[in-house]
């Protein structure tokens, strides 16, 4: 399997140290000091900044090389995802700084990530530029529920392209028995959630119900199916018990889906 490394490893830190600066310069001009869940609507946007610069924060790790390589086996990045990455910062922050919509009444549009995007998009060229890749590049990334999703094999290539990530040589000298594991817990997997998703279905059947969608059933692994099946699923390797993410998992689906669809082509 091959592995990448960021070009630039310590754009991290700088940019948190960036965020954190530009949260105290918008403090100074509402002139607060602190900021929670139930303050008044106006600054419903700076509470979002403060907590995605809070999550970032408690995500970052030293290695991030082994979290770059460990999402861009997914099928796809979530945008939030791809620009962590692109940083130098930790994209398992992206599911809890995109989650955190919903835990704030949205009072009006004002109750977003504005401050975080609108900065990024004035002061981050990573930002920037994969915002306008996925405006203008066919088959780069796709809407699924209102939110964008980025395609990693063409992030992967784009982000090479731009010298944001490399290569690594020598990298596919992997252990051909670690590879065979990974595909059979891939394939068990998969066919464990199948199975699950059948049985589902079939009781939102039985009570006249539309079929629940993959992506509300493994929203995270907090959701009572994912908790359900959470016991016959197979470690991502032998050496941990480390279970594969509910995202991981709604991959996996999708690439069965994929392969499926080609399969019934005339």
């Amino acid at each position: 399997m091959t592995h990448y490394k960021l070009i630039n490893k310590d754009c991290g830190e700088v940019l948190i140290d960036k965020l954190t600066e530009h949260l105290k310069i918008k403090k100074e001009e509402f002139n607060i000091d602190y900021i929670d869940e139930n303050i008044d609507h106006i600054y419903c946007s700076l509470y979002y900044f403060e907590v995605a610069i809070y999550v970032i924060k408690k995500y970052q790790k030293d290695d991030l090389d082994d979290a770059l390589n460990s999402f861009i086996t997914d099928e796809y990045l979530t945008y939030t995802e791809a620009i962590l990455l692109l940083n130098g910062l930790n994209p398992a922050a992206g599911n809890d700084i995109d989650s955190e919509d919903e835990t704030v009444p949205r009072v009006n549009s004002y109750c977003s990530n504005e401050i975080l995007h609108d900065y990024l998009y004035r002061n981050n060229k990573e930002f920037r530029q994969l915002s306008k890749a996925v405006e203008a590049r066919d088959g780069f990334a796709f809407e699924e529920d209102s939110n964008v999703l980025i395609y990693t094999e063409a992030f992967i290539s784009w982000a090479i392209e731009k010298g944001f990530i490399e290569e690594v040589s020598g990298a596919d000298d992997q252990n051909p028995a670690t590879e065979k594991y990974s595909t059979q817990q891939k394939n068990y997997n998969t066919v464990t959630v199948l199975i699950a998703l059948e049985k589902r279905w079939e009781e939102d059947k039985s009570n006249n119900k539309e079929k629940t969608k993959v992506g509300t059933l493994l929203k995270d692994e907090n959701t009572k199916f994912y908790n359900n099946i959470k016991s016959k699923l197979a470690s991502k390797n032998e050496q941990s018990n480390e279970l594969p993410l509910a995202k991981t998992l709604r991959n996996y689906i999708s690439q069965y889906n994929t392969f499926k669809a080609l399969l019934n082509k005339d």
